[in-house]
């Protein structure tokens, strides 16, 4: 027996391992669940809601509120305080901002997308809504 088969066998001995074989044990991986931080922002500004370029209505206020599960909504106050609330789910977020897939609100029929832009004082900084209300387009622009 030469020095190096002896010094495997002995390194198989220590791990477990019989010289010919190999049993690679499968070690258990925890498994990643994606959790969102929550976000509740609320902020004063001026913004224009629009359907089709015919319809507009002046925006003061909006607020976003997003779970752990990434649920999210997303409500305008126009100049008389009525609110319109958008429902959905956050598809993109990053430091600054996030992007939300809208799929319901107080208004039947409502798909679209918002962008939503904040600073590192939770800020919103703007946000933009494009989208269709049963067939037709709509749009809402907010800044602070």
């Amino acid at each position: 027996m030469n020095i190096h088969r002896f010094w495997l066998i002995m390194l198989g001995i220590l791990v477990g391992v019989s010289p010919g074989s190999l049993t690679v044990m499968p070690t258990p991986m925890a498994r990643a669940q994606t959790t969102r931080r929550e976000l509740q922002l609320s902020q004063t500004g001026s913004g224009i809601y629009s359907v089709n370029s015919r319809f507009q209505e002046s925006i003061t206020a909006a607020s976003i509120n997003v779970d752990s599960s990434g649920n999210a909504e997303l409500t305008f106050w126009d100049s008389r305080e009525n609110p319109v609330k958008l429902t959905g789910n956050i598809a993109r977020e990053t430091a600054s901002g996030l992007e939300m897939t809208i799929t319901g609100a107080t208004i039947p029929g409502v798909i679209g997308t918002a962008n939503i832009r904040y600073n590192s004082h939770n800020e919103i900084s703007s946000i933009f809504v494009a989208g269709t209300i049963e067939g037709q387009r709509f749009s809402i622009n907010f800044s602070q």
